[in-house]
């Protein structure tokens, strides 16, 4: 589920950041905080970056305590290196107990903690189910037909 989940959210591998922050129509979209005492920094962008698509002041300040680099001030560096943005990945991933769910092989509930503005019936979440059923297919496994959406 973990691979499947990284090759929805990176398009392949081919990007570490949302399109729409690249491009700059939502990179100011996620600089609210809402864990406290973090605040974004003047002239930062929180949108979606990394393997898991951290997102948000808080999570960029997390991983990156949990990591030891300063994502708050350097949000950036979430995209710039393969090993960050996988570590990111993992972090999210553990750091929110997604493997409960996946090892009960309930994908439809990895992706309500990964993202849960896909659930529903939604074309994201069509889309991320089909990615699952294809990763699931280059590992030789058969497709999943239960606990998909959320």
């Amino acid at each position: 589920m973990f691979f499947a989940h990284v090759s929805y959210e990176t398009n392949g591998l081919q990007t570490y950041e949302e399109y729409c922050g690249k491009s700059k129509e939502c990179a100011s979209s996620y600089e609210i905080s809402w864990c406290g005492s973090v605040t974004a920094e003047p002239g930062k962008h929180y949108y979606g970056r990394g393997w898991l698509k951290l997102s948000f002041p808080c999570n960029y300040n997390a991983a990156g305590q949990a990591l030891g680099i300063d994502l708050l001030k350097n949000p950036e560096k979430v995209a710039d290196s393969d090993v960050v943005a996988a570590a990111i990945g993992m972090w999210f991933w553990n750091a929110n107990n997604i493997d409960q769910p996946a090892r009960q092989e309930n994908f439809g509930a990895t992706t309500q903690i990964i993202n849960s503005l896909e659930c529903g019936p939604t074309p994201q979440q069509t889309n991320r189910i089909s990615q699952y059923q294809e990763v699931r297919l280059c590992f030789g496994l058969e497709r999943d037909t239960t606990n998909l959406r959320c």
